[in-house]
């Protein structure tokens, strides 16, 4: 923006100021109440001439416009011969138009993060306009790109942006989607009670009956997950006589909440009959088939009607298998009948059970391997104690140090393996420079951490030398107390080693290791699980130190757990690497903010690694 601030002030506006074309100021008077008339008139007018550079940029930009109200694909040609004119021009409102749709060809074309910088851009130039209803488009446009990225709270101030521009155009229906738009936020946030408030303002700007029964069904559903059942009944009862009023046939939609309603009411009859409705209507989706089976099957299983229960059963499996199919991703599953379905499932158990029993038994030979060191250890300080009592205060003095160095050493051993990770992690990243110089400044710090306690380590050593001249009896016990920390040594390096063998005995995490991919939500189960088998309920106790932690937060703390680098965490969950590294921002916030606390020297992989 401030190249573009700095030419337009070098160059003289040309000829952005001249009258438009008949045809181009008819197309702009009439363009929000009828497109499709705009869009025949500007096909059938002549196209300017490319070197009339004002009359043909807002040609591009307008046909850009008008093909957009009228849901048509488009490609980026148009919209760049409009932003390369207009953004050199002193017109602040074309150029907030020209970046608006700069930004809605980028999102079309998937690259969110592309659409998001324009969509800013337009913000900061319709602030210098009037032009309200432009306004509204952009803000709502900025709170759709931020709940795509689950920043619901930067998503929601500018949803309240977006309205406050509606308001001021007086546009009824751009207010009534704004409110609605904040009242979906709301219930993200998890604040139903404010959702639902938005959505009663928002009935008293909706004139037209598909919108109204809109919100009544969006209501049912929150009051429904909110387990008030009443009012959720309640509004989509009303939803439904709204279309049967005018005539309009119901959607399986609205009978789905209803289903589930009295399903959830206990009114089985109730909940059957909505269900069945469901299933009349032709544009029902092959997943909601699959579901509303499988609640027949729950309810008629209640009322004991096994014969219809089976049915059902044998239908949702039916429809299930059409799912399978229209999904590529995954394996294509073809039960012929209930014996080879029930075979396969049988086989599957099986597998687990014995994957599941190989990592029981491996987890607990290496709890054994603990017990064991821990028991000798015992034994060994016992024994100890018992020998030494005729020189208490020097020998105690020895095995404090002795311990210290002990535990010295494996904080060194541990140390290194932990500036190897780091090490490695940074020449494998691509994030933010503010990341790369917190991973340096760890490392050195772990660094002075390692020297510091060698020179302790090497005070420690000198008094014991000197202290064991005296005691040249003990010298046999003071061997074996070397031998035993060199051995713990040993045992602690073969418990890391052992949990890297578990993790490379996992088929899924071996091959996202070799290979890294996109995690398929139905993965995500499977691999926690694996995570807390091998590091201590790992996800557990994390969601109970840090209770504010979403899902999407849950999963990047495991990857990061796995050792992954940010290009395989970002080919995991299908972001850009950039974006890894504002998340493991915020997620360090956040962490920050609920802990209370943060040592110096210390990443966010390292808090995790040591967790």
């Amino acid at each position: 923006m401030v190249v573009f601030t700095l030419l337009s002030c070098n160059r003289p506006v040309q000829d952005s100021s001249a009258p438009l074309l008949p045809e181009l100021q008819q197309a702009e008077a009439i363009m929000y109440a009828s497109p499709d008339s705009v869009l025949r008139l500007l096909q059938s007018m002549s196209v300017p001439q490319p070197s009339d550079r004002l009359q043909y940029a807002t040609w591009a930009l307008f046909t850009t416009q008008a093909r957009y109200k009228l849901y048509m694909q488009q490609s980026d040609s148009l919209i760049n011969i409009a932003y390369e004119y207009f953004m050199k021009q002193g017109d602040a409102q074309r150029r907030a138009l020209a970046l608006y749709y700069k930004g809605i060809i980028c999102k079309e074309q998937q690259q969110i993060e592309e659409a998001q910088k324009y969509f800013l851009q337009a913000a900061e130039e319709v602030e210098k306009t009037t032009d309200y209803q432009l306004g509204y488009l952009i803000y709502i446009e900025i709170a759709d790109t931020y709940g795509r990225k689950d920043l619901n709270e930067y998503a929601l101030k500018a949803a309240q942006k977006a309205c406050e521009y509606a308001r001021k155009s007086n546009n009824r229906g751009y207010i009534r989607a704004g409110l609605v738009y904040q009242a979906r936020i709301y219930y993200s946030l998890g604040k139903p009670s404010e959702s639902i408030n938005y959505y009663k303002s928002a009935i008293s700007f909706t004139g037209e009956t598909e919108h109204l029964n809109a919100i009544n069904s969006e209501m049912a559903f929150v009051y429904n997950q909110v387990e008030k059942y009443d009012s959720a009944l309640y509004y989509m009862r009303k939803a439904i006589e709204q279309n049967q009023k005018y005539g309009i046939k119901e959607g399986a939609a609205r009978y789905l909440v209803c289903g589930e309603i009295y399903f959830n009411t206990g009114k089985i009859d109730s909940a059957i009959y909505y269900f069945q409705q469901a299933l009349t209507d032709s544009n029902i989706s092959i997943s909601q088939i699959t579901g509303v089976h499988q609640q027949l099957y729950f309810l008629y299983k209640q009322k004991n009607d096994y014969r219809l229960a089976a049915d059902h059963c044998f239908e949702m499996s039916w429809y299930l298998d059409s799912l399978h199919r229209a999904d590529k991703s995954r394996a294509l599953i073809e039960i012929q009948e209930k014996y080879n379905q029930q075979k396969l499932i049988n086989e599957k158990n099986a597998l687990t059970m014995k994957k599941d029993a190989v990592v029981r038994n491996a987890l607990i030979g290496l709890a054994a391997a603990l017990l064991l060191i821990a028991v000798l250890v015992y034994a060994y300080q016992k024994k100890l104690l018992r020998k030494e009592r005729r020189i208490q205060e020097a020998e105690e003095e020895i095995r404090s140090k002795s311990i210290r160095i002990q535990e010295n050493e494996q904080t060194i051993s541990l140390n290194r393996k932990r500036m190897q990770e780091l090490e490695e992690q940074m020449a494998a990243d691509k994030g933010m420079q503010e990341e790369l110089e917190e991973q340096r400044k760890a490392l050195a710090e772990i660094g002075r951490q390692n020297e510091r306690l060698e020179e302790e380590n090497r005070h420690l050593q000198r008094d014991i030398d000197g202290m064991s001249a005296t005691l040249k009896e003990k010298s046999v016990e003071l061997a074996q107390l070397d031998a035993l920390s060199k051995e713990n040594l040993r045992l602690h390096d073969r418990e890391w080693y052992l949990s890297s063998l578990l993790l490379e005995n996992d088929e899924t995490l071996r091959s996202l290791k070799q290979s890294p991919r996109y995690i398929r939500d139905e993965e995500w189960a499977g691999i926690k699980q694996n995570i807390d088998r091998l590091f201590d309920h790992f996800t557990r106790r994390l969601a109970t130190a840090i209770p504010s932690l979403t899902e999407n937060e849950l999963q990047l703390c495991c990857l990061i757990k796995l050792h992954f680098s940010n290009p395989a965490i970002a080919s995991m969950l299908a972001i850009e690497s950039a974006s890894v590294s504002k998340r493991k921002f915020r997620l360090k916030e956040r962490i920050i903010q609920q802990t209370g606390f943060w040592s110096s020297g210390t990443t966010l992989e390292l808090w995790l690694w040591n967790f």
